[in-house]
């Protein structure tokens, strides 16, 4: 069935409109089922708020040891603590 110049816009136009509703569809969904994360608790370098992380620009976890390793751009500085946030000796 061949398609005149009319035929191909309308579809065209139909094959947009889909494509806009299925991406305005995918974007309000991701939106609407978002809930925020539960807070668990925090920690800095000896676990107080005057040596809190200035801007921490990296985190690892070692599996192996259950150590976090937090890098601060800032101070140029990378910390070493346990699973409960408690500094480590390097």
């Amino acid at each position: 069935m061949a398609l005149g110049r009319t035929g191909w816009r309308v579809t065209y136009v139909e094959v947009v409109f889909s494509l806009a509703l299925i991406c305005l569809s995918l974007c309000t969904a991701g939106r609407a089922t978002a809930a925020p994360g539960d807070y668990i608790e925090s920690f800095g370098p000896d676990g107080t708020s005057s040596t809190e992380f200035e801007r921490p620009a990296a985190l690892a976890v070692d599996q192996s040891t259950g150590a976090v390793y937090v890098g601060d751009s800032d101070t140029q500085t990378l910390y070493k603590s346990d699973e409960e946030g408690r500094p480590l000796n390097w």
